[in-house]
């Protein structure tokens, strides 16, 4: 709760308690809502105890106005949402344009997963990379390959 201080907490509820006419909480009870609605912004709070005080006669418990509150964020967080369909025409014009474009950019090529062995290999032999490990290590993994991963890499 960012803009939620202790003092303006205490204000809140102790207006809550004016309007029951219920004495105030003492300080346990105050902590107590405190760090349970802590996690929320303040506007969301008082919307909450603000509907509350509308639409019931009794003393809300923390865990009312926690439920009031995450039900606020849930309509907050769904008004803030897209609310249109997508036509279905427009739906198949972007796919093919989509389609057109990745076809153009040859993103096809798909990488082989020991590739990085061969290129290691590779600069190794252009005097371009010198760590010793690497180089065992792709030289252990080019010696494991399959004569189908062999083909696949062009060895």
């Amino acid at each position: 709760m960012n803009d939620l201080n202790k003092e303006t907490f205490t204000r809140i509820m102790s207006t809550t308690c004016k309007q029951y006419s219920k004495s105030e909480f003492d300080e346990n009870v105050n902590r107590l809502w405190y760090h349970s609605l802590k996690i929320f912004e303040l506007p969301v709070i008082i919307k909450a105890v603000e509907k509350w005080i509308l639409t019931s006669k009794f003393m809300p418990t923390v865990s009312d106005i926690v439920k009031l509150c995450r039900l606020e964020v849930q309509q907050q967080n769904q008004n803030n949402q897209l609310g249109y369909k997508v036509n279905k025409k427009d739906k198949l014009a972007f796919q093919k344009k989509l389609n057109e474009a990745v076809n153009n950019a040859k993103l096809k090529t798909i990488r082989h997963p020991k590739l990085w062995a061969i290129n290691i290999l590779k600069r190794h032999d252009e005097n371009k990379y010198e760590s010793t490990v690497g180089l065992e290590m792709a030289r252990e993994v080019v010696d494991s390959l399959s004569s189908k991963e062999r083909s696949e890499l062009g060895l």
